[in-house]
């Protein structure tokens, strides 16, 4: 199976144990649940969808896919489905375009961080230096937010570390 990275996702370290203790039966795509870390903190889970662990609020995804929570399966890893699948917003349009079949899971093996460098929030930076300040400020403080359910555990690590950066950044 075949996963794709932004700068702003982070992966469980266990993800192939994970998928293995899910017996995950072939499919085209695999499709899991997504926390989104920002301010405002949320899960996509599709609509209609189970979900184990909800951290934040429960959202329907924007997309049939969202930012890097779909693997791809070997067999459908052809050359067109690689250009293709690469963007979550083209992606989802490729699978319904090309027929592709999904099998949708109750569990995260990624996230999504929006930090305030992330490229979708870059537009802040119009706000000036003062607004992005205030972004950067109000993004390190949302890290006093209750830590993950248990089940999202090895988000703590890399969280903690993003947080103290931001941290600092803010004070300067």
């Amino acid at each position: 199976m075949l996963f794709f990275h932004d700068d702003d996702d982070i992966f469980a370290p266990d993800l192939l144990a994970r998928l293995r203790a899910h017996d995950i039966p072939q499919h085209d795509v695999s499709v899991f649940t997504l926390p989104r870390v920002h301010t405002d903190l949320f899960t996509f889970v599709r609509d209609g969808e189970p979900a184990g662990a909800v951290w934040g609020r429960r959202k329907g995804f924007d997309f049939r896919y969202q930012s890097n929570n779909y693997g791809i399966d070997s067999r459908a890893c052809t050359a067109a489905a690689l250009r293709g699948m690469k963007d979550h917003v083209e992606a989802s349009a490729y699978a319904t375009a090309t027929g592709l079949r999904d099998g949708v899971y109750p569990f995260s093996i990624s996230a999504t961080v929006k930090t305030p460098c992330a490229a979708s929030m870059l537009p802040g930076l119009l706000a000036g230096e003062r607004g992005y300040r205030k972004t950067i400020a109000a993004f390190a403080k949302a890290f006093a937010k209750p830590a993950p359910p248990p089940e999202l555990d090895w988000l703590r690590a890399p969280l903690a570390a993003i947080a103290a950066l931001f941290r600092e950044v803010a004070k300067s």
